[in-house]
């Protein structure tokens, strides 16, 4: 998102300032939406040519339809300029009537309320799809600038394919019933992994009893897992919904951080 606070400002004109953002922030979403796509391409990009069946013109017609798919967003936010003038002068307007009637504060605390909703969406993760669903669960976890924590009762190997991306953050993953099978392959590909990180993985297990259900919480969003990330995209189809309501962020997190002093750090 743009930023157009400006330095030095007082309180009156920071609020206007914030209050023109809030507003106007419909108009550069989809400029914001159009660049994160070919920054998240070009770190997939690191994924497809490090495969073992890398193709290479597959990949450039991957690239060019990438490409090809940021500049239609580009182009859809030209004609969006001229009605963003339009409404940042109107809002300008109504603020100077607004203050003249010394209403002004009153009115812009009623607007920023209305103006930052409760959001929730759901990505739908098909069956078979695993390239677009790694694509899309890595884009979640990069969206993460602090931290990020996964609480995933059904922990294995393949869950670790999500992370090899992600930037250098304090990472828990929080389990209680790693696959047997696979505890020597996870643990291998969990030091590899490591080897390449100054801030480790953490992994912790705890008592199967206390929780069920899957979470990925950072510091602003906190998304509901249908399946185990182990199982999403080879066993069935299932979905990921998020939510920037902090009330519940903060509440699962709490519920974490609890359980994650009570578990035991794993090691084969």
């Amino acid at each position: 998102m743009y930023n157009i606070a400006k330095k030095g400002a007082n309180k009156d004109e920071q609020d206007d300032l914030e209050l023109i953002e809030s507003v106007t922030k419909p108009f550069f979403d989809p400029y914001t939406e159009s660049r994160q796509l070919f920054t998240q391409w070009m770190i997939d990009s690191d994924i497809y040519i490090s495969a073992t069946n890398f193709d290479k013109d597959n990949f450039l017609k991957r690239f060019v339809k990438q490409r090809d798919k940021v500049q239609t967003e580009f182009d859809k936010i030209k004609p969006n300029s001229n009605k963003l003038a339009e409404k940042v002068g109107e809002l300008k307007i109504h603020l100077d009537a607004l203050e003249r009637h010394g209403t002004r504060k009153a009115v812009i605390s009623s607007i920023k309320q209305k103006s930052t909703p409760q959001l929730e969406d759901t990505i739908i993760l098909e069956k078979g799809k695993t390239v677009d669903i790694l694509k899309q669960v890595s884009e979640i976890f990069n969206g993460s600038a602090r931290f990020l924590k996964v609480m995933d009762k059904w922990a294995g190997v393949k869950m670790l394919d999500y992370f090899v991306s992600v930037p250098e953050i304090p990472i828990k993953i929080l389990t209680s019933n790693l696959e047997k099978k696979s505890e020597i392959e996870f643990q291998v590909m969990l030091n590899r992994i490591n080897e390449t990180r100054s801030n480790k993985i953490e992994v912790r297990v705890c008592d199967p009893k206390e929780f069920h259900d899957r979470y990925i919480i950072n510091e602003k969003d906190l998304w509901m897992i249908g399946s185990s990330l182990k199982d999403v995209g080879y066993k069935n189809w299932t979905t990921i919904t998020r939510t920037n309501d902090n009330e519940k962020r903060g509440d699962i997190n709490n519920i974490f951080d609890d359980l994650w002093k009570k578990s035991s750090v794993f090691s084969f």
